[in-house]
């Protein structure tokens, strides 16, 4: 610890360095208080030890200029008239203690040395838990954070207010790089190209996730008092944080007038760096994440779309019929009821087949346009009956040319299933489409005429709706049940391997669940739909 004795008396100066240096303490002695106040500017002491009656300048006047010097030393005072109005001043001066003269014992000036030191201790600690207090509010601030300014704003207004520095700022230096950039910065501090920055020893950390301090003050070498004149400071403080890909700083620095940093100050700065970084980069990682989502979110809706436009491509060919046959019955008609021979009634019933085929072709462009139509997002009680014999009549041209036969089983009574309607139809289409097409993979050297079945089950139980559409085909592997629904994972000559994944992601978007069960009827094939309902 160091000491600054001050009396005007040699005789007790050089006491009381003697007791002091035989305890350890480094001694500095003045017998004026103009050389005292020189000694404060040129050093730092831990304590200031001296006489109340000086010559020029009374003891309590020097106190109060050092301390505003050196704001956090501790100070005894020594008196020869022991009264209550000394005790009284002293206490309201802010001292940590009092010496009265002459001393009986050497240790008695010892002890009270070692009392002050402590007391100054324990009111600095005090100080240092209410500087805290902002770090606190940082922590509950950052829950609510949204985005990357608002959490380099905070934390630099917490910089701030905890050091009281008009001055701070957060820079970055790449990987690799030679100069910092300025991320946030407030009050004013030295530009990019300013000498401060080769003075600064900044850039020399020892590997990631270490951390450095530096620091600058009047009581440093000369070039760094001059350097602290011409940009205004009293003194600067700072913390590197390197990190994998970069490094941060932490810069405060306090104006001409005010007092240098303590250790306490540099601890909470510390503080404020390593939190600061985490949630600098959490934030990024944040902010990253939900870019990917976005992007992920997008190619999910072009999946969907390229499944629901592959569904389209495969029933066209089979619902040809459906438009060629009613325009050439219509045409026919029309044909018939403009012959003379055919005016009057035999014209009104061509005009009637006529009226039927247009219904037959409007159901029929009615179907393919549902499909081809943007499905809502509005979730209702859709009626899982009529929509799964909506889905079979689409496809009944495709199930014939197959030579499946379909059997639905629906355990009644059955609850609405509560879905997007347009979202179930599409995912009923690809579970179908992936049963015949294992019911078309049949093994080689395999009777052609065996039959091929493909089951659906309906059911609801627990308020879940249960859908299940098995077939009698060979059924999945170990290996392509352990890969069903990863994205582009596909046994099937022309296929693209996004059916399932897409019918997996409607279903869970609904809050439901597409898995693969154990089948009943065979070794076949058996996934499961369940909805809420």
């Amino acid at each position: 610890m160091k000491i600054l004795v001050v009396d005007d008396e040699s005789g007790i100066v050089l006491l009381c360095q003697q007791l002091l240096e035989l305890s350890e303490y480094e001694v500095t002695t003045a017998t004026e208080p103009a050389q005292a106040i020189d000694y404060a500017r040129q050093k730092r002491f831990d304590l200031l030890l001296t006489d109340i009656r000086l010559p020029v300048m009374d003891g309590f006047d020097l106190v109060n200029q050092i301390k505003a010097i050196q704001p956090q030393i501790a100070v005894v005072v020594m008196t020869g008239y022991n009264t209550v109005e000394t005790a009284i001043k002293a206490l309201r001066s802010g001292v940590d203690g009092l010496v009265i003269k002459p001393y009986e014992l050497g240790s008695e000036l010892l002890e009270i040395v070692q009392q002050a030191e402590a007391h100054r201790r324990r009111s600095r600690h005090s100080v240092e838990l209410d500087a805290l207090q902002p770090l606190f509010d940082f922590g509950s601030l950052n829950l609510l954070e949204t985005s990357l300014p608002e959490i380099e704003r905070n934390l630099l207004q917490v910089m701030a207010n905890v050091l009281q520095a008009a001055n701070a700022g957060i820079y970055i230096r790449p990987e690799g790089g030679k100069a910092y950039r300025p991320v946030r910065v407030s009050g004013t501090l030295p530009a990019l190209d300013d000498p401060f920055w080769e003075n600064a020893s900044l850039c020399a950390l020892p590997g990631t996730d270490s951390i450095a301090r530096w620091s600058l003050s009047r009581f440093d070498i000369v070039e760094g008092e001059d350097l602290l004149q011409r940009l205004g400071y009293s003194c600067c403080a700072a913390v590197c944080v390197q990190r994998p890909k970069e490094t941060f700083l932490f810069l405060a620095a306090r104006q001409g007038s005010e007092p240098e940093f303590l250790q306490a100050d540099f601890d909470l700065l510390e503080r404020i760096a390593r939190q600061g970084c985490a949630r600098m980069e959490n934030m990024r990682l944040v902010t990253n994440l939900t870019h990917i989502a976005r992007r992920v979110e997008g190619a999910e809706g072009i999946f969907r779309q390229s499944e629901r436009m592959q569904q389209i491509e495969n029933l066209l060919p089979a619902m040809l019929p459906d438009f060629h046959n009613p325009l050439q019955a219509l045409k026919n008609s029309l044909v018939l009821a403009k012959r003379p021979e055919n005016q009057g009634s035999r014209a009104g019933e061509y005009l009637s087949m006529a009226q039927k085929e247009l219904y037959r072709l409007e159901v029929a462009l009615q179907r393919l346009l549902s499909l081809a139509q943007p499905s809502s997002t509005q979730r209702g009680p859709v009626e899982i009956e009529s929509l799964m014999q909506q889905v079979l009549d689409l496809m009944a041209a495709q199930i014939k040319d197959s030579g499946a036969q379909v059997k639905t089983t629906y355990a009644r009574p059955l609850s609405p299933a509560v879905t997007v309607r347009e979202d179930l139809e599409q995912v009923i289409f690809i579970l179908l489409e992936n049963a015949l097409d294992a019911l078309r993979q049949a093994p080689a050297g395999e009777d052609a005429s065996v039959e091929k079945h493909i089951w659906i089950n309906v059911r609801c139980e627990n308020e879940r709706l249960q859908i299940n559409i098995e077939d009698s085909g060979p059924g999945f592997s170990p290996q392509a049940r352990a890969n069903l629904f990863r994205p582009f994972n596909t046994s099937k000559p022309q296929g693209r391997g996004i059916g399932l994944v897409v019918a997996r992601r409607i279903v869970e978007a609904q809050g439901g669940r597409l898995t693969s069960a154990k089948p009943v009827h065979g070794l076949g094939a058996n996934l499961q739909v369940e909805l809420p309902c």
